[in-house]
């Protein structure tokens, strides 16, 4: 699948997950925090060049809002809002897998690689930039990266 930015910025709420599926915690981890700029009244700017295609690794869905995982301009993997592009290519990898997961306060939706979707603590991981996630997705998925 891919899409082309026509946005670069927008005001979206950050993306925080609970540490844990079950409810005992009230750890968060943030999305995008790195990637992000925050500008005035609660718009960000995200790290995407409008006109330019990106391939998407995933998509999740939490709290009504819709995600795109992307490798954006700054080679950051990253989950989007998906109202910043458009489709162009809605061919899905037949790799990807699909999983649910049960939060403290609402149901998380993914669809990926099943070393995103059937892990919960790779994809809080991923989230939060973890270097050796990241790294090992770029070794499974042998996506071309100068990190």
């Amino acid at each position: 699948m891919k899409a082309i930015a026509i946005f670069d910025r927008g005001s979206f709420d950050i993306l925080y997950l609970p540490k844990y599926t079950i409810n005992n915690t009230y750890d968060e981890y943030a999305c995008g925090l790195e990637v992000a700029e925050t500008l005035e009244n609660h718009i960000i700017r995200y790290g995407v060049k409008i006109g330019n295609t990106y391939n998407i690794h995933g998509v999740l869905s939490y709290k009504g809002q819709n995600r795109f995982l992307i490798i954006d301009e700054m080679n950051d993997w990253s989950f989007i809002p998906c109202e910043l592009f458009d489709i162009c290519d809605k061919s899905i990898d037949n790799n990807w897998c699909y999983n649910q997961y049960i939060l403290s306060d609402n149901l998380l939706s993914v669809i990926s690689y099943s070393r995103i979707t059937n892990n919960y603590n790779n994809l809080t991981r991923l989230i939060e930039g973890d270097p050796a996630t990241i790294e090992s997705l770029y070794e499974d998925f042998e996506i071309a990266s100068e990190m």
